[in-house]
């Protein structure tokens, strides 16, 4: 009986379905705040177990303020102790002004003008977060200067005219990585930091 008490509660989940739902996100932390939707969410996870030798597979696709697409695909486990996750999000023809604050915030500089498209390939193992991403900004334009205490100092207006094309375009490559446990951790500020490194790169290479 003792044996039987102490094993923990098997669950598991055949399939979660999506259908035009909707998903909102908001980042208090920030001046101005920053708000998101996500609408129009289909797809579906199955297979969701408390079984460690089982992930649940993600298939999902929706709309960001209704009409840039985007997708989620890959496996998760919410359910151990050290959740787990491999996900690939894919973003495409985000309008950048929605994330002005975090630009406001960490670069120093709002957007008043561009359009952001996104591969993102994300791995959470141990609590440890490693990402890979491909950043396409076209045609980006700053806007007024912001007085944020955690704006990078670095020539940021510099860097993205060396980092354009002749189109206006920027396609750059960057990696991000993080303790989720960390009470400081932040989506926004670690890949600030990283598109810093590439600011920093560009400011400072040879010509």
């Amino acid at each position: 009986q003792q044996e039987t008490a102490s094993k923990p509660l098997a669950l598991t989940i055949n399939k979660i379905s999506f259908k035009e739902g909707s998903t909102f996100f908001a980042d208090n932390s920030l001046t101005p705040n920053f708000a998101a939707s996500i609408e129009y969410l289909d797809g579906n996870i199955s297979k969701l177990s408390s079984n460690s030798e089982q992930t649940a597979t993600v298939d999902i696709k929706g709309k960001i303020d209704r009409y840039a697409p985007v997708s989620l695909k890959g496996d998760i486990n919410p359910l151990l102790k050290q959740p787990y996750l491999d996900l690939a999000l894919s973003f495409k023809h985000v309008e950048l002004t929605s994330i002005s604050p975090y630009a406001g915030t960490y670069a120093g500089y709002y957007i008043d003008k561009g359009l952001l498209s996104l591969a993102l390939n994300y791995r959470l193992d141990n609590s440890q977060l490693i990402g890979e991403n491909h950043l396409v900004i076209d045609q980006l334009k700053l806007g007024q200067p912001s007085d944020s205490s955690l704006a990078t100092t670095l020539p940021v207006t510099l860097a993205i005219a060396l980092l354009q094309n002749r189109h206006g375009v920027i396609d750059l490559g960057l990696k991000v990585s993080g303790d989720v446990d960390d009470p400081s951790f932040s989506i926004g500020s670690i890949v600030m930091t990283a598109f810093t490194n590439v600011i920093t790169k560009a400011v400072t290479a040879p010509f």
